[in-house]
């Protein structure tokens, strides 16, 4: 998650840590506002999902809830390479699959996704990363 995005909707410290999480892939297959597609995460077997853990109190967790409008919290804490320490639930937001047409992907949201990787790991996430067909709109 991109540290920037997230100070917006919940501002201040917050404890984060990178995790694996298996049987799932990120795809580009959720139709979002201003006729774009917006990033998920689909189950597929034998797939991996590198992403961020940040730790959130209850009235947090409900405001992201709020921010990934469309999305679903899913309890994946069993699905991770490694537990996090304690009794933690862990969630992750998804969407069942839109009817897509000919949305694109906006730049500006590809690049504020992009922004929370090292460069070095930039190509890496976008060749893991299914666009289902998807072009970039340079424009948007």
């Amino acid at each position: 998650m991109n540290e920037e995005s997230l100070q917006k909707t919940l501002p201040g410290k917050h404890s984060t840590s990178w995790a694996i999480l298996n049987g799932y892939k990120r795809a580009f297959n959720k139709a979002g506002r201003k006729n774009h597609r917006y990033l998920n995460i689909k189950q597929e077997p034998n797939s991996k999902v590198e992403g961020v853990l940040v730790e959130v109190t209850q009235e947090e967790f409900e405001e992201l809830k709020k921010r990934e409008h469309g999305y679903n919290a899913i309890d994946v804490t069993n699905k991770l390479e490694s537990k996090p320490l304690g009794n933690t639930a862990v969630y992750a937001f998804a969407a069942a699959a839109s009817s897509l047409g000919g949305l694109k992907v906006s730049r500006k949201y590809l690049d504020t996704v992009l922004a929370a990787l090292p460069p070095e790991k930039q190509a890496q996430w976008i060749q893991e990363t299914d666009f289902e067909g998807a072009q970039i709109d340079e424009d948007a």
